[in-house]
């Protein structure tokens, strides 16, 4: 019995020893990975795992009204603007904007340089058809009322558009960092 014990005990001892070693070829298996290869390069095909309250119930942002939705489709999609790390607005696809002394005219200059996932070019068309689909009275969305008083939209050229408001609104900016 003395012995079968003390086998034991060797056997524990002996697989801790092992796999403490290859714990070691592990942490140099992932700091030769890091060596060999760029890290700002982006590894394509990686997963992102994130913790949520909730399921997703989609990937439309106009459309989703759940905080799980509208976490994930922030990875997704941008806005025209988005919130920086002090909470102060700054352009996302817009490269910056200006407000008129009325306060009922937003100019937004769009960046130039952006691309759809199909090559295509984000261009002012692009803010206009998701405006219009917001308005659109067939399509099911919560956000509607954040554009409710906007009189019109005005296309100046593929990157720059102009949005005109019936009255002051506190927050038509906001409304803005809405996916596109």
């Amino acid at each position: 019995m003395k012995s079968f014990r003390l086998c034991i005990i060797f056997l524990l001892f002996l697989t801790f020893i092992i796999s403490c070693n290859n714990k070691k070829d592990e942490k140099k298996s992932v700091k030769s990975n890091l060596e060999t290869n760029n890290i700002n390069t982006p590894a394509y095909g990686d997963k992102i795992i994130a913790g949520s309250i909730g399921d997703i119930s989609n990937l439309i942002p106009i459309l989703s009204t759940d905080s799980a939705s509208h976490e994930i489709s922030g990875l997704i999609y941008n806005g025209l603007l988005k919130y920086d790390k002090n909470l102060k607005l700054v352009g996302d696809l817009a490269d910056n904007f200006s407000i008129s002394k009325n306060n009922k005219i937003i100019t937004f200059n769009l960046k130039k340089y952006i691309k759809w996932q199909d090559g295509k070019i984000f261009t002012a068309d692009d803010v206009i058809f998701t405006f219009n689909l917001i308005m659109d009275p067939k399509t099911p969305t919560a956000y509607r009322g954040d554009y409710e008083l906007v009189e019109k939209i005005e296309k100046i050229n593929d990157y720059k558009i102009k949005v005109y408001y019936k009255k002051p609104f506190a927050p038509a900016l906001g409304s803005w960092t809405l996916s596109i």
